[in-house]
Formats: C-alpha cells, structure tokens, sequence
C-alpha cells in the first residue's frame, strides 16, 4: 500500500521502519555495515509506503552535489563558537557552498536528531564540534560515506579528520609565563569531563610543574560542568591553608569562575585564562588565545578536500583507490600578558 496525499519521503520509510533516515539512506545505497534485520525492515517498509527515489535527482546530487555542509556547534551565544563559525562560513563562500548552522546545547541526543535531519537534506559534508558525549552517529554517519570533519575534539571509536587548539603548549607557555613571574603555587582549574582541551591543558601544566619540582597534589580541582560548580571548585582552591598564588583555567568559564572568586575574596591572584582572543582584550588578566575563526576555515578547508575525493571516487567508480589517511592539525595559541593585573578586575 502506499501513503495518501503527498509522496511518501525518507523520513516516512525511517519512522515505519523504526530506524534513522541515516540508516534507509545506507540501505539504499547500498552501503555496507548495515544489519540484514535493518536492511530487512527498510526495504519492506520501502514496499509498504511505495517509495520510489528520484533516480535523475539522485545522480544529479551524487555528480554534483547539493553545495550544502552542516556546522554542528554547542552554543552559538558563546563567542568562540560563533567566531568558528563565521570562518567556516567564510571558507565555504569561496567553494560556493552554503552552510546550514546548528546549535546542540551541548546534548548528545540532540546532536544525534540534527545529523540525522542534515542527512535527509542530502549534505555534502558535515563540521561538527562534538558534544562531549558518544559520537556513534558521527561514526555512523562517515560508515555511509559522508564527509565528517571534527573540530576542537578529537574522533572516538572512528577516524576522521580534525582540527584541534595546541591546548598542551598553550598551558605549558601558561605555566612558565607565572613560574617566570614568581610564583610557585600554580593551581589548575579544568573540567571534569575527559575533553580535549582539558586534557592537554592538564598536560601542558603538569610537564611544566614536574619539570620544576613543585607540588601539584592539592593545587588541581575539576568541576563538574556549570559555572556554579567551577567557582565553588575555585572558591575550593583560594580556601586552602596555603591558597594558590596563581591560577591557571583551562577555558572561559573556568577564567570567569576563577575572577568571580578572587574578587568575591578581595585577593591578589594572579589568574591566566584560555580565551577567545577577543574577549581576553576587554579583561585585565593574562590570557591564552586561539583564531577560533581560523580554526573554522581550516576545519572547512578539510572537508572541501574530503568532498572532492568523494566526487572522484564516484567518478572513477571503475577504479578504487585508496583513501587519504586523516588528517590532525594542531591550531597554534598565542600567550597575552597582562603582568601588571593582580586580582581585582570585574568578572565576565
């Protein structure tokens, strides 16, 4: 039987099939790495709604695509994401393609639903800054041959090509920068949870501090996730008996957490932030900086070049090659000192 009223879609076959529109679009590729239970279930429910694709608007995408690329990023109002934006939007301008931007506030199951709706809309390729969580629809998404590229997180359980900030040598650079200045109580302040940034700032620090001798044991605290937390892990750090004289944070709540709670003591903390490069010129603290802009073009840049060899992968379906190996670029931060801030300036 077939639908009534409009021509049954993608999304009708998923839904009758209880699968993603991800899933009946590998099926109908034929691509592999689908279940014979979830091949089963797509085609039949093919057969029931009586969808037919459009073969001619089919091979019209597969030669030349839709000239649309998906951004996927956690929070739009953060000015480091829309900076990372605006040069994705920028790099793809000179491909002539247009760019859909969305924000997952962070959750899992949301950025799962958007890759879903971007596969549907038939997208060249997709730009994601991962949401913390698992990333198996992204793997999912690169196993039906759609060019995924990550930014500032590294792929997990797949391999893809990313584009990272130096978070290792800007904590390092950080570190030295206060060990320079006198201080030998450098407290680190970082997220809990096991993201990139975190990781090699944690890194970057401890090589530093070990390199020193100094002790470390008391002087790292995690927060959770909220900037409630992240305060309450400072205000936890400036409570010791022998309280830090310099902080290091690990990303932009962390820094304002940091200066919401050395003012809120009245202390003379020396405090080194990372922050997007625009914001640590309106703070009166030292700070670590990327081009969160450059990191979207260059992140735009691998996906151009990811989608091109798709296209001549189907060109030249009569002669396979193999893939280019992933490729990991590293963007450089720069170090912004402020040596006559001591403690004292207004939070973000």
């Amino acid at each position: 039987m077939s639908l009534e009223g409009a021509k049954p879609t993608l999304r009708d076959v998923a839904s009758l099939a209880g699968v993603s529109t991800m899933t009946v679009s590998r099926v109908l590729h034929d691509a592999s790495k689908v279940s014979p239970v979830a091949r089963q279930r797509v085609l039949a429910a093919v057969a029931t709604c009586g969808y037919r694709p459009n073969e001619l608007a089919r091979s019209l995408r597969r030669r030349n695509g839709t000239g649309l690329i998906g951004l996927l990023v956690p929070d739009l109002s953060r000015n480091h994401c829309s900076r990372l934006a605006v040069g994705v939007e920028e790099q793809a301008s000179r491909h002539r393609l247009r760019v859909i931007v969305s924000s997952t506030g962070q959750s899992e199951a949301k950025e799962k639903t958007l890759v879903d709706e971007l596969l549907g809309r038939r997208v060249d390729g997709i730009i994601a800054v991962p949401s913390g969580g698992g990333q198996q629809h992204l793997v999912a998404a690169v196993d039906a041959d759609m060019p995924v590229v990550l930014a500032e997180r590294p792929p997990e359980g797949f391999t893809t090509d990313c584009v990272l900030v130096d978070g290792f040598s800007g904590a390092r650079d950080a570190t030295l920068s206060l060990l320079l200045r006198g201080h030998h109580r450098i407290g680190l302040l970082t997220t809990a949870v096991a993201e990139h940034m975190g990781v090699e700032s944690l890194r970057g620090y401890m090589a530093v501090m070990n390199s020193a001798n100094l002790p470390t044991g008391d002087l790292v605290r995690r927060y959770p996730k909220t900037p409630g937390e992240a305060e309450r892990a400072a205000a936890g750090l400036l409570a010791l008996l022998e309280p830090p004289t310099a902080l290091l944070c690990s990303d932009p709540v962390a820094t304002a957490s940091a200066l919401r709670a050395v003012q809120h003591r009245g202390m003379k903390t020396d405090i080194v932030g990372f922050l997007d490069s625009e914001l640590a010129a309106d703070l009166p603290i030292s700070a670590v900086t990327y081009d969160a802009e450059e990191l979207g073009r260059a992140a735009c840049r691998f996906l151009v070049d990811r989608m091109q060899d798709r296209k001549d992968s189907i060109a030249s379906s009569s002669t396979r090659t193999a893939p280019r190996p992933p490729c990991r670029l590293l963007v450089p931060t720069r170090l912004l000192l402020n040596a006559a801030w001591s403690g004292g300036g207004s939070p973000l």
